[in-house]
């Protein structure tokens, strides 16, 4: 334990949260910036962020309510660190009012960010999972390592660093305790908490020893990876390779910009970031003016679950922005770059949720993603729909995303989605066995799983819900392969596709037509009429389905043989 720990306070421990003895991480873990976050603050005499009553989270030293029993996070939203205590104040630059004021930030993200901020994580974020952080790889890999998920080699890095810091024990006691809990989502929740709470002990001790440091946001340094190494330090190898506890983050044009599928958006509900180009003017006493000013701002190493307010998703051509109503969250859909153009820096500033949906209400709504309690009962948002202006119909999912979306909240939770008309985009349901006007079942195709590119490492079932969208429920189904649709995640690699169903009242026996390599144009075909069972009948037989269930889907004795 830190030798500049605070007293411990004794704080009732309830059932769901158990609390964390308030230590310091004294010397702090490596501050990495990476990907244009290329300046690390200088510490200054501010006294810590404010809270949202004005007073101040790290009045000389990180405080938290704690308990003497337990060793678990209380982290919460407002008592994140910032750079609130860095901002020198307005100043007119350049015909300019700075710091420029954000009002919704966003960051543009490459396809290899996926486990710090996934489309899924991301919507987990806006309807309330607390555990949905959007994280920097730094705060990320923090979080595998409590859990002891992380990668051998970045685990023993990490390890290794917080054992030279003195810090081990307290990271093992903390993760030791979460690992106790009861209950899985808490758990997940505690352990990003702790990934959070870390990074902020690293940010403060980094201000209070005066560590923080500043170089202007040049050519150079917005391409290099920036650390001010103190007496010491620079005998100890870093914890994590290339990982981030500080990130840049932009207005929405010019995170659009940098991403390669999903842009987030966030409103911070407590001052975290800061203007770093006005920063820099500030401290060194002139403007540093450059082509590559993309009127960037410094983030803390994460953002909490509460301040997401979106997404944009250029592989799914849809963008979804949260908002309430009658203290209800929604996700509003719209087509991809709505969001880009709601929050855009040319526009007012958006400051609060009802500046959010005043800013989307006037925009091409798709549809409407809501909350429900799980079972099939939910009813369509239509007061919701009605706020909305223009209304565009027609809005589909494929089946496996509409899938993904109603099991995305857990057991007690159903996520629903209704098109601009209030029509809910649910799950076909199965055909049922159903006997004709001449006693004879029906057979129709049941489409139960599809795989595309498994070969080259694809999750199996990915094309589930677009085949079954083109044939469920027909006898006969001719599936035209196409890339325009399902994209091409190994250009130039020969990829499997595949397609497996039954046949109603025939259910012991699967079908299955595959391709390797498979190209565009490919026809599959699906079939349950009679003269496809019909020769198909020695493997019906085979799979166990009765004579009499032959029968009864119109295959005669001569057809059926001995």
């Amino acid at each position: 334990m830190s030798e500049t720990s605070t007293a411990v306070q004794n704080i009732p421990v309830s059932d769901d949260a158990l609390w964390m003895r308030n230590v310091y991480w004294a010397p702090p873990l490596a501050l990495f910036l990476g990907l244009g976050a290329a300046v690390v603050l200088n510490g200054q005499n501010g006294t810590g962020p404010k809270r949202p009553d004005g007073s101040r989270s790290f009045p000389g030293g990180l405080r938290g309510p704690a308990s003497v029993n337990a060793e678990c996070v209380t982290w919460t939203p407002e008592q994140a660190f910032s750079f609130a205590s860095f901002d020198p104040g307005a100043q007119t630059v350049d015909g300019m009012s700075r710091p420029r004021s954000k009002g919704v930030l966003a960051r543009g993200l490459q396809r290899r960010a996926g486990e710090e901020m996934s489309f899924t994580k991301a919507i987990r974020a806006i309807f309330g999972d607390e555990s949905a952080f959007f994280s920097t790889w730094g705060h990320y890999q923090l979080k595998l390592h409590a859990q002891g998920l992380a990668a051998s080699d970045v685990a023993s890095k990490m390890e290794k660093y917080l054992e030279s810091e003195g810090q081990a024990d307290f990271f093992k006691q903390a993760s030791r305790c979460i690992a106790a809990l009861p209950s899985k989502s808490q758990k997940e929740i505690q352990y990003a908490r702790l990934a959070a709470q870390a990074i902020d002990r690293v940010l403060e001790q980094h201000r209070q020893a005066g560590r923080l440091q500043a170089r202007y946001l040049d050519n150079q340094s917005a391409l290099s990876v920036d650390f001010y190494a103190y007496p010491g330090r620079e005998k100890v190898s870093p914890f994590i390779g290339r990982g981030e506890i500080l990130f840049g983050s932009f207005n929405p044009d010019v995170a659009h910009g940098y991403s390669e599928n999903l842009t987030v958006y966030w409103l911070e509900r407590v001052q975290r970031s800061i203007d770093v180009n006005y920063f820099n003017y500030k401290l060194h006493g002139a403007w540093v003016h450059h082509p590559n000013d993309t009127d960037e701002t410094m983030t803390p190493g994460y953002v909490p679950p509460n301040d997401m307010i979106g997404l944009s998703s250029k592989d799914k051509g849809l963008d979804l922005v949260r908002f309430q109503f009658q203290g209800q969250t929604y996700a509003a859909v719209f087509p991809y770059g709505t969001a880009r153009s709601a929050f855009s820096s040319s526009n007012p500033v958006v400051l609060d949720d009802s500046q959010v949906f005043e800013r989307i209400r006037n925009q091409t709504l798709l549809g409407v993603l809501k909350a429900c309690p799980s079972g099939p009962a939910c009813s369509p948002p239509s007061e919701v729909l009605n706020r909305f202006v223009i209304k565009k119909a027609g809005w589909k999912l494929s089946w496996n995303q509409v899938s993904e979306l109603e099991t995305l909240l857990g057991p007690e939770k159903t996520l629903r989605a209704f098109g601009s008309d209030g029509a809910m985009i649910a799950l076909p349901e199965t055909p049922k066995t159903v006997v004709g006007a001449d006693g004879l079942i029906d057979s129709k195709i049941i489409v139960l799983n599809s795989n595309y590119a498994t070969n080259y490492g694809s999750p199996r079932g990915e094309t589930t819900g677009e085949v079954t969208e083109w044939c469920q429920g027909k006898k006969t189904c001719d599936y035209q392969f196409s890339t325009s649709r399902l994209g091409d995640p190994y250009p130039g690699y020969g990829k499997n596709f595949s397609i497996e169903w039954r046949c109603t009242g025939l259910e012991k026996k699967v079908f299955e037509v595959s391709e390797e390599p498979v190209v565009g144009g490919h026809i599959f075909k699906l079939r349950c009429d009679l003269d496809f069972l019909r020769e198909k009948v020695g493997e019906l037989k085979a799979a166990g389905v009765s004579r009499e269930q032959l029968k009864a889907v119109g295959l005669t004795d001569a057809a059926i043989g001995s």
